[in-house]
């Protein structure tokens, strides 16, 4: 079949099913027939609307005289296209995540014509990758508001009018939306035209369906666990219908959360195959699992990424029992132990990539030396890469790919050096390789911690309640909204103490350039500075573990309890409250 046909026939089909009545082409030639079996594979269309997807992007924060001419000539209002991004549509909220529960609640999104200024609302949902959500509204144009940014909790991201092939966004983070996005929706909405001209005429209320488990155990309990908690905090988890698992990297999620029955969960392989020219399109972003997209024709769903970006205290806790549940008999007893001979204990992390301290063996030789030497009942955890809770055992669904058992093995070399070159004495537990579970029982269990920045951070500042020191380069040091991110995020956070700029010499490495991160750089310090930093640390921790110390704990944590359920109170009651 010539390539010109199916490009055509993909061309005007993408036409059709935005138009604001679509309907098929009458007459369907046999040839046509042809080719639209030839596009029934939407990861083959991609290639085909790769070769015209170049859409107009404006950023309402960052308009050029030459923009505000062209949103005027289409008669868009920059108002109307503002509030579709800060104003929580016909409701009084400053929740940017509100719309999230509000389309559980009533199976809607809802968004303003950036035209006429007309209310609109819509249950029309396509997915097109794991973070990404495109819902369809029709009002004076067809046009489409996009969901994503898993880090912002998905949040609204973008707007694109496909008539004018034209993405509207409020800013210009790195994050969220890319053009090429807009391909895979148009791969997926072509190669399923039938359907979703059905789907999209279709007036039933439709049922609700959410998708989660990314592999990144910081991200699954960050942005994906802690939205279902708030869910169950406002009892909704009854009102979802589906909910689509690829990874469940703290536990099952029915273990997590034993409200929701085992027949609304359905489990995904995470992993499709494609070739190198695809990858590089999508800009090495994973694709929609093809099932999802059938199971949303077939069941008539609207998809809803929930999303968050606080973890409460009672996650953490459930994440806990279910640790405890699920680690061996072995790891709990060789815990107990510790905790009754060693003081203190000590959670050291390892990093052999990117952003690590690039005499780390040296530098952690002297300072274990050296505090073995005030205390002789030091007990020191290595923690490194860690194995999720779904690749941890040989009857798991997942099993660690070579890349992770080589980081594993290179991570165990650096223990071993060390080990080999302080006190033998000392009790040393190595939990690299180690499970998600086993993590969490010793993340509870030791004193404190010196880590790298980042997950390696995370999997004790989130997981447990504990004192810490935070190494990293210069940038992150001085870098205020980094460290926020090590327990401002988490209820009942305790700050860590981060390493002074000035003393950190940073180490620049490149990037690979779809790489997005910008804080990857290697750095070096002098063991001294963090040595002393962890004396003080200890002697806090000293200090609070007398019975003085304990009480004192307590009242602080009971004054951020109540002060935290204070601030969700509504604003009438927190008045008639302060009035008493």
């Amino acid at each position: 079949m010539p390539t010109n046909n199916i490009d055509n026939f993909a061309q005007e089909t993408w036409h059709i099913l935005n138009s604001p009545q679509s309907s098929l082409p009458q007459g369907h030639t046999n040839e046509s027939d042809s080719i639209s079996n030839l596009c029934s594979n939407y990861l083959d269309l991609i290639k085909v609307f790769n070769n015209h997807n170049n859409p107009k992007v404006i950023y309402l924060h960052k308009q050029l005289p030459e923009d505000v001419n062209y949103l005027a000539s289409l008669d868009f209002s920059p108002e109307h296209l503002l509030k579709n991004f800060t104003t929580r549509i016909g409701l009084v909220t400053h929740d940017t995540r509100e719309f999230q529960n509000r389309a559980i609640s009533t199976g809607y999104v809802y968004a303003l014509c950036p035209i006429t200024g007309e209310i609109l609302r819509s249950n029309q949902s396509i997915p097109i990758n794991p973070s990404v959500v495109f819902y369809r509204f029709v009002g004076a144009k067809v046009f489409y508001l996009v969901t994503g940014n898993m880090g912002a909790g998905y949040s609204k991201d973008a707007l694109y009018f496909p008539e004018d092939e034209l993405v509207i966004r409020k800013d210009t983070h790195r994050y969220g939306f890319r053009p090429s996005h807009v391909i895979v929706l148009k791969a997926i909405l072509v190669s399923h035209y039938q359907a979703f001209l059905d789907y999209f005429s279709d007036s039933r209320p439709k049922k609700i369906a959410i998708l989660i488990g990314h592999p990144n155990f910081a991200h699954h309990i960050w942005n994906e666990l802690s939205a279902l908690y708030r869910l169950k905090e406002k009892n909704a988890l009854n009102k979802i219908e589906q909910i689509f698992v690829m990874r469940e990297t703290l536990g099952a999620i029915t273990d997590i959360f034993p409200e929701l029955p085992t027949k609304k969960v359905k489990y995904l392989n995470d992993n499709l195959s494609l070739d190198e020219e695809t990858l590089s399109i999508l800009e090495n972003t994973q694709p929609i699992h093809p099932q999802i997209i059938a199971e949303i024709i077939k069941n008539n769903y609207t998809f809803v990424n929930v999303g968050d970006t606080f973890i409460l205290h009672g996650l953490t806790q459930r994440l806990y029992r279910v640790a405890k549940q699920e680690a061996n008999l072995e790891t709990a007893q060789i815990i107990a132990q510790a905790k009754q001979e060693c003081f203190p204990i000590i959670w050291i992390s390892i990093r052999t990539q990117d952003r690590t301290w690039i005499n780390q063996i040296q530098g952690l030789i002297s300072i274990i030396n050296a505090l073995a030497d005030n205390f002789p009942k030091l007990g020191i955890v290595f923690d490194g890469f860690t194995l999720s809770s779904d690749s941890s055992t040989e009857n798991s669904r997942y099993k660690p790919t070579p890349d992770f058992l080589a980081m594993i093995a290179q991570e165990k070399a650096v223990v071993a050096e060390i080990v080999n070159n302080i006190n033998p004495k000392l009790s040393v537990f190595n939990i690299i390789g180690g499970s998600m579970f086993e993590a969490n029982l010793w993340a509870h269990a030791v004193d404190l911690y010196l880590c790298h920045f980042g997950t390696l951070q995370h999997k004790i500042g989130w997981l447990a309640l504990k004192p810490g020191l935070v190494h990293c380069n210069a940038r992150v040091s001085a870098n205020k909204n980094s460290q926020f991110r090590s327990y401002g995020v988490r209820e009942f956070g305790i700050p860590p103490k981060f390493l002074n700029p000035d003393d950190v010499e940073t180490i620049s490495i490149s990037i690979s350039g779809d790489d997005l991160r910008t804080n990857i750089d290697n750095y070096d310090i002098d063991w001294r500075i963090i040595y002393n930093q962890m004396i003080a640390i200890i002697a806090q921790v000293e200090k609070e573990r007398n019975w003085q110390g304990k009480v004192l704990n307590y009242l602080k944590f009971a004054q951020k309890y109540l002060l935290n359920k204070f601030a969700k109170m509504p604003y009438i009651k927190r008045y008639k409250f302060l009035r008493l």
